[in-house]
Order: C-alpha cells, then sequence, then structure tokens
C-alpha cells in the first residue's frame, strides 16, 4: 500500500509543512481544524488563516491525493448550528468566505484499506452509539462509510446531528458527533464500529498516538504521522 501522511489538527501550526515538504505527491489526509488557534501556541490569526489559504492552495495543485477534511473549529464558520470555543468572531465573515469559495475541496470522512483492514479516518471519530442514537439518519448503523458522512454533507438533518456534544465536552448528550467526541467517549468497546479501524484528532494530548484499542488512534499532538511509513509510524 501506498504510504498515507495524516496531519492532525492544525490550528495555525506549521508542522504540517514540514511534514510534507518533498512529499507533496503522496497521499495526504488533513484530519481538520486549520484554524482558532490555541493560546499557549502563540500563533496569530493572521498566520492560521494564511495557513488555511495555503493548505487549500496545495489540494488545488494536487488534487488527487491530498485529502482535507473538516472538524468542528471549521465547521461553526459555515453553519450557526455548529458554534465552538474561540471562534473568531471578528473575521468570521471573510473565514466562512474563503472555505464557502472551495468547499468542495473538503470532505466529513475518507477511508482506505491497509494489510487487510479498513481504516475510516475522521475529525474526532465516529461512535457506533452516536449513530445510533440518530436512527433516521444512520438505518443501518453497522454499515456506514466514508461515503455514508460525505453524502449527506449539507444535510440539514446532518448538520444538526453534528452539534451533538456529550456532558464529556460541555455538553448535554451521552456521546457526541464526529467532529466534537471525545476521546474517552471509545472506552467501551460497544462504540466501535465493526472491522473498522479509526484514525482522528480532536482530543489534545502531549504527544504521540493514543491508542484505547488496536481500532482506536488519537493523534491530535502537533505532530504528524504516516501509515505505511516511515517513524513515526501508526501501528495499524
Amino acid at each position: 500500500m501506498e504510504r498515507i501522511i495524516v496531519i492532525p489538527d492544525v490550528h495555525g501550526r506549521d508542522f504540517w509543512r514540514y511534514a510534507i515538504k518533498g512529499n507533496e505527491e503522496e497521499r495526504i489526509i488533513f484530519l481538520g481544524d486549520y484554524l482558532d488557534p490555541y493560546s499557549d501556541d502563540c500563533v496569530f490569526w493572521s498566520d492560521a488563516f494564511q495557513g488555511l489559504k495555503d493548505i487549500i492552495a496545495l489540494k488545488k495543485k494536487h488534487p488527487e491525493n491530498i485529502t482535507l477534511l473538516l472538524g468542528n473549529h471549521d465547521l461553526h464558520y459555515l453553519f450557526d448550528e455548529l458554534e465552538g470555543s474561540r471562534k473568531n468572531i471578528f473575521e468570521a465573515p471573510k473565514i466562512s468566505k474563503t472555505l464557502m469559495e472551495d468547499l468542495d475541496l473538503f470532505k466529513m470522512a475518507d477511508e482506505c484499506t491497509h494489510d487487510g483492514k479498513r481504516i475510516l479516518f475522521s475529525h474526532a471519530g465516529v461512535n457506533l452509539q452516536w449513530l445510533r442514537m440518530h436512527p433516521d439518519l444512520f438505518p443501518e448503523p453497522e454499515k456506514v462509510n466514508a461515503d455514508t458522512f460525505n453524502s449527506m454533507m449539507f444535510e440539514p438533518g446532518f448538520i444538526k446531528a453534528l452539534s451533538d456534544i456529550s456532558y464529556r465536552r460541555g455538553g448535554w448528550e451521552l456521546y457526541g458527533s464526529m467532529v466534537w467526541a471525545d476521546l474517552m467517549e471509545f472506552l467501551s468497546k460497544d462504540s466501535s464500529l465493526p472491522e473498522t479501524v479509526q484514525v482522528f484528532g480532536h482530543t489534545r494530548h502531549s504527544g504521540g498516538d493514543i491508542s484505547l484499542r488496536e481500532d482506536i488512534h488519537c493523534l491530535d499532538c502537533g505532530s504528524a504521522f504516516t501509515i505505511g511509513g516511515n517513524c513515526p509510524t501508526l501501528e495499524i
């Protein structure tokens, strides 16, 4: 299988630039959250916005091998139902315009097969119990795939479901959506999708791949990873 470079939550940081330098022709998957820098990262908003534009330009230059997923810090500039933390309300119109102009370049999820295993990429992870909360959207939750989510990307019911935030993140639901789920919501095996390895970000941690089990990999640590390549490599 071709090597895949996985870029977790960017939030204006530059680590992705070093990770892909000289590797632009390889398959690269961004897991979303391009904006809204953390205060302790000392990233200027203008630099984060330029980073988003550079990532979009990269996708346009290499459309076949670059995948851009959407996270909660991207979607809350597109849909009022998805309000979230650190949103730049002063620059929101400019950000929304930039995203809307090239929204066809973005996806909700992606997938591939590696060593006979199906790998699903999303921003925060797809919890089987969250899918079961919405039987009207997901009548067969065990059979969802990346196309399931990408095909309903702009449907009002799906956008409303994406606003689900669990009590672990200050919300009211038992389980968060695929852009809001906390890593701890995957502690139980009944949260896993059948025969699927999941790779996602969203839950910030200090370093490395946090693997709750062999099928759950959380990468939000400001570093890039590879599948089928050199260190740091995901053991899938």
